[in-house]
């Protein structure tokens, strides 16, 4: 079968698993989800990830009914194996190393299920990180993720409206209109679906930068997911949103500015912007009544911008400073979530992954991370002089990091996995490209 073939057969599938979840035909739903697994089977190695990426934001989807455990673990299980048997067994002495201490340090969550969950999911993470596959097809596997979180927020959205999603625990309430469900699309929590998006969102711009022949496909791609973020009402996601577009723009003038030739682009560019941002004004001012508008509205004039993570984040610091444990492993499970009362709500998360790291990893151990991870990509920069505009998915990632948490939620290693390959994918052209200017040589 050709590797297209391979995809589009995929595709094909997960759209008929939407449509037998949306009927519940329980039935129907796990044979479609083993069509799936063994077309994984046969698929050649390096249309593997490729695979696994598609289906990824599909993941609530695979089970028998929506809102049960996802049997996507079981791919993971199975790209493990394939990968491992591909490498002969060999995996990088480094990784191994910081996969087994990372679950020495979090074993001390004493809840089985939640345990390996997340050890499965920052298994993958591991493998992924600077992955040949990965980094060398990282274009089509965006572009393919691209498309895959399209149709399921197309799927998210008409199940909503149609009274068939379970993802309506999200509301904001809207003066005259009452409460408004935030959408979800299948991520399962609104502020996550524009965390997700926001950082797919910035892999296609850096795409587009890199690439003239990507730019088309970005812009429309790009559109289309951010129309589907305003329906999450999420603060967080547009404020990325509009930050990665002006880093876009900004960087894509000052490359136009090294040719005297592209000044007349700029100037365009400029005209543009000043008159998009001009026709956005003047659209929500002479449409407060709108739902979206008065949504945001509201949100944004909210007294507590922050939603109350202030006093979130001094609860864990307090309990984090209880126990001296805590410095040295994470904290246990039922703790983590045993709720602090805010208003009229029960908050069972951190809301931060700063913080999320520290409980989960303990805070000498989390802290090591951080700054492994910061040295790791200064050195990188330092040896490959890499493209600011590469590091633009981390830093969306890392931004949001401040009021999200993550490390228990099945989509975030997936994001820290693109933002990583944006990185390596970068300095693998470039090697590629000094390579071959040196045959050429010779």
């Amino acid at each position: 079968m050709n590797n297209k073939k391979y995809i589009y057969t995929e595709f094909v599938l997960l759209i008929l698993l939407s449509i037998s979840q949306f009927f519940g035909v329980t039935g129907a739903n796990l044979g479609i989800v083993l069509c799936i697994i063994c077309l994984f089977c046969l698929l050649p190695e390096k249309k593997d990830t490729e695979a696994l990426f598609i289906a990824m934001p599909a993941f609530n989807m695979f089970s028998y009914s929506l809102g049960k455990t996802s049997l996507f673990y079981l791919l993971i299980i199975l790209y493990s194996v394939k990968y491992l048997w591909h490498k002969n067994f060999r995996v990088n002495k480094r990784k191994m190393i910081i996969f087994f201490l990372c679950c020495l340090f979090t074993i001390t969550i004493q809840d089985v299920e939640v345990w390996v969950k997340w050890v499965l999911q920052f298994w993958l993470m591991i493998l992924l990180f600077n992955d040949k596959n990965l980094d060398q097809n990282f274009e089509n596997i965006i572009k393919y993720t691209s498309v895959s979180a399209v149709l399921s927020s197309i799927v998210g959205y008409v199940m909503q409206i149609n009274g068939k999603s379970i993802y309506t625990r999200s509301y904001v309430y809207i003066q005259d209109a009452g409460s408004t469900t935030r959408f979800a699309g299948l991520i399962g929590d609104s502020v996550f679906y524009g965390q997700f998006i926001a950082v797919l969102i910035a892999a296609n711009l850096t795409l587009a930068y890199r690439n003239k022949k990507y730019t088309m496909f970005a812009y429309i791609a790009s559109a289309i997911m951010a129309a589907f973020v305003l329906l999450s009402f999420s603060k967080t996601a547009i404020l990325l949103i509009a930050v990665e577009v002006t880093g876009y723009i900004v960087f894509l003038i000052a490359r136009n500015s090294n040719n005297r030739k592209n000044i007349f682009k700029n100037i365009l560019l400029i005209f543009g912007v000043w008159a998009v941002i001009m026709l956005l004004y003047q659209y929500v001012m002479t449409h407060t009544d709108n739902i979206l508008i008065k949504g945001f509205l509201t949100r944004f004039s909210a007294n507590d911008l922050w939603t109350g993570r202030t006093s979130i984040a001094e609860t864990y610091f307090e309990w984090l400073s209880t126990d001296w444990k805590y410095w040295l492993s994470g904290m246990e499970y039922s703790q983590y979530t045993s709720g602090i009362q805010n208003g009229n709500l029960l908050i069972t998360r951190a809301h931060n992954i700063y913080i999320e790291t520290a409980c989960l990893f303990g805070i000498i151990p989390a802290i090591i991370l951080l700054v492994a991870l910061v040295c790791y990509f200064y050195r990188l920069q330092i040896k490959y002089r890499v493209s600011m505009m590469s590091y633009l998915p981390l830093l969306v990632l890392a931004a949001s990091g401040i009021s999200l948490h993550g490390h228990f939620e099945w989509h975030y290693y997936f994001l820290c996995s693109i933002t990583f390959a944006c990185v390596h994918s970068d300095i693998r052209k470039r090697k590629e490209i000094r390579s071959n200017e040196i045959n050429a040589i010779y």
